[in-house]
């Protein structure tokens, strides 16, 4: 990198001039802002002392990422309420970067020039898309996330662009895919067109960083870590903060001011009302290890909805000793607990009701205004008592996403992803020996706690049932080919009483193909009407006398009343015999019917009719028979015709209903841990409208 050297013509001391698209230069000695002209340098003014914000960075560092570069200068601004870093970074060629340096964390962007899509400032409103030139020359989609207005407070090294001190310059802050971060610089004139940065949150090892060669009497006021124990300006008493280097506000333990620590000197901002009610659950500076990452408890506020009594505790957590790994908040409500961790807006996707996010579908639950009531500890950010915020919850099942828009000067909307957490799991990790706290309703994001246990019963049922219907079908397969049928047609006598000689006894038959299987005994009477008929029956082993012994009957009965037709009953049925070994084998029926229509009452046998002994008593000749359908005239009087009726044995029969038996009980599982589930789904929507 060339270097031009000029003299400061405030000083007389040397002025280096690292990189070609350097503009001004910062004496660093008498603080003079050098303008590089043609010929040599001009002055165009002073420059404040840099305020006391600590950093790891310092000029002269090298890094040999993004093809090397040199850090040159630092820009310091203030948006009110804390003044934050942005680094310029030299590259090879004339080209530059910036590293904006805020709590602890760092954005790197690249110039890509006017954003003409972008509307004017006055236009602009959180969640506003933007199409955005991306560094790689396609076109981004961005989100507005920030919209405010900073003062340059000082500055230091090469810079590549004029300052004026005590400038004031408006930007907005863009969130996009991929977690891509982004600039819109609207300068002093916010009506033209705005400068894009885009680049994306980095890690300081990500840079390479070695060395540092700035001038020894500025780097002299920037230690690497801020003092932990610091003098409340209102009490003198002791200040320990537990992360140094990001707090900004603290609120004092023995006065209750609230104290600005974000530089020196501190300032006393309010004096808090103490509300001894309120007891952390979880101890400021207490530890746990939770899901394999250390945390430390740094503060506590407490948030109320406007215009209700809900309100709900929000611990401020250090990931890590002392913050450097970034803040979470553990949420407290009503015997809920919820661990969140900042999400990136860009990567927040969908309108309406609906939001995406890693995965994830969310589904609105609320948008309400909320206040913050309490503070106590110390915090990250410039939090105030009666701090308003926009809330918009959006769950999926163990998960919150939020949106979170300030409502006061400072314009900005966050997102952030809360998981739901299991209260014994919270406590132990805090050590905690009381019992966790029963909740007083389902939250929207809870997990269903039958809902792990109706997924495994689902698999074991599928796992089950599958195998036992491929085994059906196969045994039912089988039992087609295999199987035997042997029919037999017979009939009852009409106005007969069942005697011995009905008694029918079938010549031997062979039931062979299968060594032992299931027989199927079907009587059927497809002419039955407003009668019965039953069966005794046998089957006998015609080598070995064994006889299988039931009985099966039939009955259907069916008329018109009150105008409506009934029916009940059937006119076949079935028995099964399970597990009869083949062999020569005999039928023994002996069947039972009734020599009259069956009856109740009188009225059942017509006007010329009487019930009695359950049959109907009804004379007939045979030139009048009078007899009713289904009847015959016989020795003057009216019997039921005779009977045809099938008797099938079915060697080798399917049981179905075992199967269907079987599948049932299996099913009960599942089906009682599906039905828990969507009672619990039930109450959460009745939680929730509520």
């Amino acid at each position: 990198m060339r270097v031009k050297v000029a003299r400061c013509p405030e000083c007389g001391a040397d002025v280096q001039f690292r990189s070609a698209s350097s503009v001004l230069c910062v004496c660093s000695y008498c603080r003079s802002a050098l303008a590089r002209t043609d010929v040599d340098v001009e002055k165009i003014g002073k420059v404040g002392l840099l305020a006391d914000v600590p950093s790891l960075l310092s000029l002269g560092m090298r890094g040999s990422a993004y093809g090397g570069f040199t850090i040159v200068g630092r820009l310091q601004l203030d948006f009110g309420a804390g003044t934050w870093n942005e680094w310029y970074l030299a590259l090879e060629g004339g080209r530059w970067l910036w590293l904006a340096e805020t709590q602890g964390r760092y954005y790197l962007t690249t110039p890509v020039g006017p954003v003409r899509s972008a509307p004017p400032l006055s236009e602009l409103h959180l969640g506003h898309s933007v199409h955005v030139p991306g560094p790689d020359g396609g076109d981004l989609v961005m989100y507005v996330a920030e919209v405010h207005q900073a003062r340059i407070v000082s500055a230091e090294g090469e810079l590549p662009w004029r300052v004026d001190p005590n400038e004031g310059l408006s930007y907005a802050d863009l969130s996009g895919p991929r977690r891509t971060f982004g600039t819109l610089d609207y300068g002093t004139e916010p009506a033209g067109p705005p400068t894009g940065y885009v680049g994306r949150e980095v890690e300081l090892a990500e840079l390479q960083l070695v060395g540092g060669s700035g001038p020894e009497p500025e780097r002299a006021r920037l230690p690497a870590t801020r003092a932990a124990r610091m003098e409340c300006p209102s009490c003198r008493g002791a200040l320990a903060l537990r992360a140094p280097d990001s707090t900004l506000r603290v609120v004092c333990p023995f006065c209750a001011s609230l104290v600005d620590v974000s530089q020196e000197p501190l300032r006393a901002l309010t004096t808090l009302a103490r509300d001894r009610t309120i007891t952390p659950r979880f101890a400021l500076g207490s530890q746990a290890q939770l899901r394999g990452t250390p945390y430390r408890v740094l503060g506590l506020l407490r948030r109320q909805i406007e215009g209700s009594s809900f309100f709900w505790d929000e611990y401020v957590l250090a990931v890590g000793q002392d913050g450097r790994g970034g803040f979470h908040y553990l949420i407290e409500s009503d015997g809920h607990f919820t661990l969140v961790r900042p999400a990136h807006l860009g990567d927040v996707h969908g309108s309406g009701s609906t939001r995406r996010y890693e995965g994830h579908t969310f589904h609105r639950v609320e948008q309400v205004r909320t206040t913050v009531t309490y503070l106590d500890g110390e915090f990250p950010w410039e939090v105030e008592v009666g701090e308003a915020t926009l809330v918009e919850d959006f769950w999926a099942p163990g998960y919150l996403l939020s949106l979170e828009r300030s409502l006061g000067p400072h314009a900005e909307l966050v997102a952030s992803l809360g998981e739901y957490l299991d209260a014994h799991e919270l406590f132990a990790a805090f050590s905690l020996k009381e019992s966790p706290p029963r909740p007083t309703y389902i939250a929207p994001h809870q997990p269903n706690p039958y809902r792990k246990g109706y997924e495994h019963r689902k698999h074991l049922f599928w796992r089950a049932i599958v195998p036992l219907a491929v085994l059906m079908v196969v045994f039912a397969l089988r039992n087609a080919i295999m199987s035997t049928r042997i029919r037999f047609d017979l009939s009852t006598a009409a106005g007969a009483e069942p005697a011995a000689e009905h008694i029918f006894l079938s010549e031997p038959f062979a039931l062979g193909k299968l060594s032992r299987a299931a027989v199927s005994f079907r009587l059927s009477a497809p002419t039955l009407e407003n009668s019965w008929l039953d069966v005794d029956a046998a089957l006998i082993n015609d080598e070995d006398g064994t006889a299988y012994q039931f009985g099966a009957g039939v009955s259907y009965y069916a008329g018109v009343e009150d105008g409506e037709a009934w029916s009940e009953g059937s006119r076949s049925a079935e028995v099964i015999l399970p597990s009869v070994p083949a062999g020569r084998y005999v039928l023994r029926v002996e069947p039972s019917w009734p020599v009259s229509r069956p009856c109740s009452f009188n009225s059942e046998c017509g006007p010329l009719g009487s019930c009695q002994d359950g049959q109907c008593l009804r004379s007939c000749s045979a030139s009048h028979p009078s007899c009713g359908p289904g009847e015959t005239c016989l020795g003057d009087r009216c019997v039921l015709q005779a009977l045809p009726y099938t008797i099938e044995l079915y060697h080798g029969a399917t049981r179905w209903r075992w199967g269907l038996f079987f599948g049932l009980l299996m099913l009960a599982a599942p089906l009682v841990s599906w039905l828990r589930m969507h009672h619990f789904e039930q109450r959460r929507q009745e939680d929730m409208v509520g």
